[in-house]
């Protein structure tokens, strides 16, 4: 998984292997506590896998986001997302 800027510049990059059958919830920690950003600032999230992979999405979601699958639209038709969250330690 890596996060990337507004101009696509990689910010971090983890990496974790899932099970197939132990992969309801997967979570990706950042090195060294996470990563500082910026409220209001545009980020992405690229997600790739091997040959058996599956991201949970759904119709509308995030009104300020925009999903793509292999470069093209997520929903042509409609605004879909693909799920996730987000956690900070205060």
């Amino acid at each position: 998984m890596t996060l990337l800027n507004s101009t696509g510049e990689p910010l971090v990059q983890v990496s974790r292997t899932v099970q197939a059958t132990d992969c309801a919830h997967v979570t990706f920690a950042y090195p060294n506590g996470g990563l500082e950003i910026s409220p209001g600032q545009v980020y992405y999230i690229r997600l790739s896998g091997g040959d058996l992979f599956g991201w949970k999405y759904t119709e509308g979601g995030y009104k300020n986001g925009a999903a793509s699958f292999n470069g093209k639209p997520l929903l042509p038709e409609h605004n879909g997302n693909f799920l996730f969250g987000t956690f900070a330690d205060d």
